[in-house]
């Protein structure tokens, strides 16, 4: 029997389900003569993680840590010591890092809430910004600009729609449709290195299943 559940001897061409508990689980049974098994302290916390999201590729902030992903944790390496970013609620889905400053942004999906959170690479990853709301299903891919001003991210719903957010401020730019009626994910975008130079526009590219578009945004339009 499973967890002291009775079941009833076993006839042929039967199969019987799990059982479930019939009352609440308590401290493991030890061998006869050896100390009772002790429930870990509630205080615990996680001090590092093994393995990466490998869906999600890695990046280098400006001040040389390296970001990855692993499930709802980013994981920061900085010399031989790890520190974890927690605040997500579910999986990393998307990595960028600002080319001005210590300052990372990372996406999550596949629940209720795709949020887009921008956090410090350095000290205990203080969250400056969260951006909530308007991706639906999971954010896929997340770009700064070359100033690091603006953040473009894109989603996974049916229209797979792009948003350009001032993200200091939380501010939401403009908005597009990056593959409307296309199966699958945008999987990158990449902002023109040059773009908005002298007051002009920012432009930048995505891609995905069958697709690669040149955006640009002018005056709070794509």
């Amino acid at each position: 029997s499973l967890f002291g559940a009775r079941t009833p001897h076993a006839q042929p061409h039967r199969t019987l389900g799990v059982q479930p508990p019939q009352r609440p689980a308590t401290a493991l049974s030890a061998p006869r003569g050896a100390a009772a098994v002790v429930a870990p302290p509630p205080h615990l916390s996680l001090k590092a993680v093994i393995g990466l999201s490998t869906s999600v590729p890695p990046v280098y902030s400006c001040d040389d840590a390296l970001v990855y992903a692993s499930s709802s944790l980013c994981a920061v390496l900085d010399g031989p010591g790890q520190t974890l970013f927690s605040r997500h609620t579910d999986d990393v889905t998307a990595l960028a890092a600002s080319p001005t400053e210590a300052v990372v942004a990372s996406g999550q999906g596949f629940g209720r809430e795709p949020i887009i959170y921008i956090w410090s690479s350095r000290g205990e990853h203080p969250v400056l910004r969260k951006l909530p709301g308007h991706h639906e299903l999971s954010v896929s891919t997340l770009a700064f600009d070359a100033r690091a001003d603006v953040l473009v991210s894109a989603g996974m719903d049916k229209n797979h729609s792009i948003a350009a957010w001032r993200w200091r401020d939380g501010a939401l730019l403009a908005g597009g449709v990056g593959l409307q009626g296309v199966p699958g994910a945008l999987k990158a975008v990449a902002f023109d290195p040059h773009a908005g130079a002298n007051g002009g526009p920012l432009s930048f590219a995505t891609c995905g299943a069958k697709s690669l578009k040149f955006w640009a945004l002018d005056g709070g339009e794509l």
